[in-house]
């Protein structure tokens, strides 16, 4: 048995040499192969911003978003011709404009101009609808809308400099597809 354990010992020598030589050898791969995709991934992004057909869809028109504070998308549009920035927000149903920015972009609460006629509820609380006569971004123009006008949006907003909020009615409508990465958005 002593024998036995005496001519263990130096066959675990090599086994642990050959371990430590195979983990560095992997490690050395994963290395490589960390720099190889280093060097690519930026020559494929960069490939694909100048390669215009990555950035265009058949049917569709290309808006640019940029990203604000807290990655947060904005969207610059023009509101009754004026400019306007609003936050695109998938979680939000209806387009909603800070009222004070909606009296400057000649937002009314009806197509006459009569007083409200409608209201709706969101948190709770009851909030006029206005009339947009004319949304566009970019090339893309979506008409006419509805506009639900809060008094105040978040004091962060409004900080931010927002508007308002590019919600699902538009997105929806226009069958929209958001691309963070080229940071587009595609309307139908």
């Amino acid at each position: 048995a002593q024998q036995l354990l005496e001519t263990a010992r130096p066959r675990a020598a090599p086994d642990a040499r050959a371990r430590r030589l195979h983990r560095s050898a992997r490690v050395r791969r994963l290395q490589k192969m960390a720099v190889l995709l280093a060097c690519i991934a930026p020559l494929s992004i960069s490939g694909a911003a100048k390669n215009r057909s990555a950035m265009q869809l058949a049917g569709y028109k290309a808006v640019r978003v940029h990203y604000g504070p807290m990655n947060r998308m904005i969207m610059s549009v023009r509101i009754n011709g004026q400019p306007a920035s609003l936050l695109l927000d998938t979680g939000s149903t209806q387009l909603i404009l800070d009222a004070k920015a909606a009296e400057s972009f000649g937002v009314t609460p009806s197509q006459r101009g009569l007083r409200y006629i409608r209201f709706t509820k969101i948190q709770g609380e009851l909030l006029p609808v206005g009339f947009v006569q004319n949304i566009s971004a970019g090339s893309m123009s979506f008409g006419s809308s509805l506009v639900t006008l809060q008094r105040s949006l978040h004091a962060e907003a409004a900080i931010a400099g927002l508007d308002g909020v590019l919600g699902l009615d538009i997105l929806l409508r226009h069958k929209a597809l958001i691309n963070c990465q080229t940071r587009l958005v595609f309307f139908k």
